[in-house]
């Protein structure tokens, strides 16, 4: 009725149910195959055919464990092997992010520095010109004042020293015509 004796002789067993081959499984297949093998090679004897029998079958199942855990590896290693190609698309990913924003931070900062400095070179500019005209009316005050100034300065200069004259000779450029005239004339000094 779909029930076998067992192998010892014992009685009938309910057939097993096919297990999944997770690592775990495939580890006690594994160890069970390997107490197989130890028992074989004891001391003890046993039936000649018996032992034929398991040592036939038991490279089989060991191979299929071999092949199991080879296969479990390599499918391991891909499973790994393709999370790293992952990270290393993610990362990827994040430096060009971080590139580009880099990038436009430096388009950005570089436009707004070079638009700062348009402005101080144009206050520089205006700076300048108001310094020239500043100049220039300087210049004027300065043309229309000497004459009195000086004129007035050496009245005060006459009064507060001795009378004491001596004739110098000054040399320089006569107004804008450039060249040298020498010209005497009297100073009072101490």
């Amino acid at each position: 009725m779909g029930h076998e004796p067992d192998a010892s002789g014992g009685g009938y067993h309910r057939p097993q149910r096919k297990m999944a081959r997770t690592p775990k499984v495939l580890e006690m297949q594994q160890q069970n195959d390997d107490m197989d093998w130890q028992e074989e090679g004891g001391t003890s004897e046993g039936v000649l055919g018996q032992k034929r029998a398991r040592k036939q079958t038991t490279p089989k199942s060991s191979g299929g464990v071999v092949e199991a855990i080879q296969s479990l590896k390599q499918l391991l290693e891909q499973d790994f092997n393709m999370k790293i190609e992952a990270m290393k698309a993610e990362f990827q990913l994040e430096f060009t992010k971080l590139k580009n924003r880099m990038a436009k931070e430096v388009t950005r900062a570089t436009a707004q520095t070079a638009q700062e400095l348009s402005q101080v070179r144009d206050e520089l500019i205006q700076a300048c010109g108001e310094l020239e005209q500043t100049r220039l009316q300087l210049d004027m005050l300065n043309k229309t004042e000497t004459p009195r100034s000086s004129v007035q300065s050496y009245a005060d200069a006459a009064r507060k020293t001795h009378q004491h004259v001596q004739l110098i000779f000054i040399c320089g450029p006569i107004g804008n015509s450039g060249t040298g005239v020498m010209h005497s004339g009297y100073v009072q000094s101490s």
